[in-house]
């Protein structure tokens, strides 16, 4: 698990080396890299499952290193269509409403 703390820690150790502000935050892909390295894997086949528009950017950008899928995740039924909408237009390749639905996946 890579959380907010060692993203602002890795921006902070950037800031220190590079004097430059270097955001490591989603949308940027940092915190799913990090952990795909932790988990030591060579050549991973990935699904990152989010609910907004920044962890789908960021799933696209990791994409873009790893074999990553952008998995949208809409939770409360108000608005959906719209959240559905703006998380495919984000990059999710598919949407969710259920935990249970990543087993067809």
């Amino acid at each position: 698990m890579v959380t907010l703390d060692e993203c602002q820690a890795e921006e902070r150790r950037l800031f220190e080396t590079s004097e430059r502000r270097v955001r490591r935050t989603k949308p940027h892909p940092y915190s799913l890299l990090r952990a795909i390295q932790e988990m030591g894997l060579s050549s991973p086949r990935c699904g990152y499952v989010g609910d907004t528009v920044d962890d789908m950017r960021a799933a696209r950008a990791a994409g873009r290193n790893v074999n990553m899928t952008a998995i949208g995740f809409v939770r409360n039924p108000g608005h959906k269509d719209l959240r559905k909408s703006a998380l495919l237009e984000a990059g999710a390749r598919r949407v969710i409403e259920h935990p249970q639905d990543l087993l067809s996946l």
